[in-house]
């Protein structure tokens, strides 16, 4: 666990990239401190993972909003009855990854998105 987290727990996923927060219940307000918390460990780690984490869109998009302005995907179908959410979705019977390699969403903006915020 890394000590410098005080209002949530951040263990290291490997040495510098990747850190599993824990101690914090997404679907509920969170703290100035515990974004604080969570915004640094991102910061450090590049990617932040939480597990078992069950959001309602309204909830997911209170998270989102916390980082900034909401970048609305345009390839996809909105969640219906939250247009500022898109559903990303892979069936079995798909045979085709969407960008199926590496890629980061919407990098070629003018203005990029910070990341995702994925569920």
């Amino acid at each position: 666990m890394d000590s410098e987290f005080t209002s949530v727990s951040v263990k290291p996923l490997s040495g510098n990239l990747g850190a599993e927060i824990g101690d914090v219940d997404l679907s509920g307000e969170l703290t100035n401190s515990q974004f604080s918390d969570i915004r640094d460990a991102f910061h450090r780690y590049s990617v932040i993972v939480f597990r078992d984490q069950h959001l309602k869109p309204e909830a997911h998009l209170r998270f989102a909003q916390r980082w900034g302005d909401i970048n609305i995907n345009r390839f996809f179908t909105p969640v219906e009855g939250h247009p500022m959410i898109a559903e990303v979705r892979k069936e079995p019977d798909h045979e085709h990854n969407i960008g199926s390699v590496w890629h980061t969403d919407h990098s070629y903006d003018e203005a990029p998105a910070l990341g995702s915020v994925l569920s």
